[in-house]
């Protein structure tokens, strides 16, 4: 930059000894020294994709022919032959049923050796209890957001009633597998269906987990690759829409370990021994609901039907709902949100209406100057520092992880005249990305940041082990005052470019005269 300079002034007709100051002087309006406060991002780690894959195989022993059990009718007492997963043993086995309960839009058969567990009586009171929350609240519940359940690809058995099979699953609450909807698949039982663990009674619990997995059966109906965040998002979110939250105040056992473990990215499923971390879970659930209370049911309705799969179906998502914000735009609102979560200013857009939900903040900061280094940020995850009576000026530097990255930043205070917020996202090359903040009176400030791309990304990674995620290692430096020298401002720029245009315009009029 500075040669330019230098070959623009001489150009400029200005002797090489007017010229050399004119760049002193530059040089000390700039100062860029300065910017050695910090180190530049210093690890950087591939990723290495892992998708969490079943290794399934048939069970010979006492195996039972379909035929020499099935009923055309299914009526209560009818007995049929369904495959089931167990998951323990990673492997598909088939189980004996029976029918115990029948509603308006479901069927209820539990497996005969749970029956036997249980007793009778208890089977058909717990079989009752699931197919009335399903006829009353969960079906009707679930379409109005996810549309029918036939989705695109149509009832595979022709008979709209959805089956809940309670069976034991050695080692999952429920689930619902596409094979039964496949008829070429050699385990597939010919229709909806989902499983829901013979561990469960008749309580909430179960419902919630008969609520998510219908929702999944719905939305696979509609496509098979959707981005595995909103896909549970969606699902977690059901539960919420269908009342069962209620009383925990709309927030679960997986929000609770989102505050504590927000750091790593929202569009992959973290999986430790080929599970999920549950507070992915969590994580999804309260992007959903912030999505959906900023934008509407709709904006849910139409990531369904959205062709795009990810961040890529969210923008398609926001514009069918008649909004010009981008998936960016909305993450950043949202760990905003994540942070402060106040609907007290800029019509709610950085609080959670139905949840009172913060994150646990990764660092707690009242003394100034401070720096930290090799803080380490994984993409769209995010880290946030809480400043406990900060300088009313100060300056927040971190080191700019672009081109890897780009990297977002939202800044909330807190003072005399109420909340605050900045955001960024910075996608030029510097060293240091430096960011001055003034008020009154400042109680607190939040900085919140997070490695982001420039546009909408159309990549993200379904399953990931935890330690193979990408990330890089940054440093901070919270100072007090406004540090006008730790990186080029660009209307100093402007003016030193204006001085050189008057003093070439002066000397041209001198020529004149």
């Amino acid at each position: 930059m500075l040669f330019s300079i230098f070959y623009l002034v001489l150009l400029m007709g200005f002797s090489i000894r007017k010229t050399v100051i004119l760049i002193v002087i530059f040089l000390i309006i700039l100062n860029p020294t300065s910017t050695s406060y910090l180190k530049a991002a210093n690890t950087c780690e591939k990723v290495s994709t892992s998708y969490l894959m079943e290794n399934l195989t048939k069970m010979n022993l006492d195996f039972i022919m379909p035929n020499d059990v099935i009923s055309e009718d299914e009526e209560v007492g009818n007995q049929e032959v369904f495959w089931s997963l167990d998951i323990g043993a990673g492997m598909y086995v088939q189980k004996l049923a029976t029918l115990l309960s029948v509603g308006e839009k479901c069927y209820v058969y539990m497996a005969n050796e749970t029956i036997a567990a249980i007793g009778e009586s208890i089977a058909i009171s717990r079989c009752n209890y699931y197919r009335n929350d399903f006829d009353d609240v969960i079906y009707d519940k679930n379409i109005e957001f996810m549309g029918h359940p036939d989705g695109r690809f149509g009832d595979i058995d022709g008979d709209p009633k959805v089956t809940i099979f309670i069976v034991d699953t050695n080692g999952s609450g429920g689930f619902y597998l596409q094979k039964d909807e496949i008829d070429t698949h050699p385990y597939s039982n010919l229709r909806e269906m989902i499983y829901i663990d013979q561990r469960f009674s008749t309580s909430q619990v179960a419902l919630m987990t008969i609520m998510h997995e219908f929702n999944h059966l719905i939305w696979f109906n509609n496509e098979m690759d959707e981005g595995h965040f909103l896909l549970e998002g969606a699902a977690e979110f059901s539960i919420f829409y269908a009342g069962y939250t209620y009383d925990w105040g709309n927030l679960t056992g997986h929000t609770n370990l989102f505050s504590e473990n927000h750091q790593q990215s929202l569009l992959s499923f973290h999986l430790i021994g080929g599970r999920p971390l549950m507070e992915d879970y969590g994580k999804s659930y309260l992007f959903i609901l912030y999505l959906v209370e900023q934008f509407g049911i709709d904006f849910l309705s139409n990531l369904v039907l959205a062709h795009p799969d990810g961040p890529l179906g969210v923008d398609f998502a926001l514009n069918e709902t008649g909004s010009n914000a981008k998936f960016n735009d909305v993450f950043l609102n949202w760990i905003t949100t994540c942070s402060i979560d106040s609907e007290s200013f800029a019509l709610g857009k950085y609080g959670f209406i139905n949840v009172d939900f913060t994150v646990i903040p990764d660092d707690v900061i009242s003394n100034y100057p401070l720096q930290r280094s090799d803080v380490i940020h994984y993409p769209y995850g995010f880290h946030v520092k809480k400043l406990v009576q900060p300088p009313d000026n100060f300056t927040f530097s971190i080191t700019n992880p672009y081109p890897t990255f780009s990297m977002g930043i939202s800044i909330a205070i807190h003072n005399q005249n109420g909340w605050h917020v900045m955001q960024s996202l910075h996608s030029e090359n510097s060293e240091l990305i430096s960011i001055n903040v003034s008020g009154e009176e400042i109680t607190e400030a939040y900085i919140t940041t997070s490695l982001m791309l420039e546009n909408t990304p159309e990549i993200f990674i379904d399953f990931i082990d935890v330690g193979d995620e990408t990330y890089l290692t940054l440093d901070y430096l919270i100072i007090e005052g406004h540090d006008q020298t730790s990186k080029v401002n660009n209307y100093l720029l402007a003016f030193v470019f204006s001085m050189i245009v008057i003093l070439y315009s002066t000397k041209i009029i001198k020529r004149k005269k």
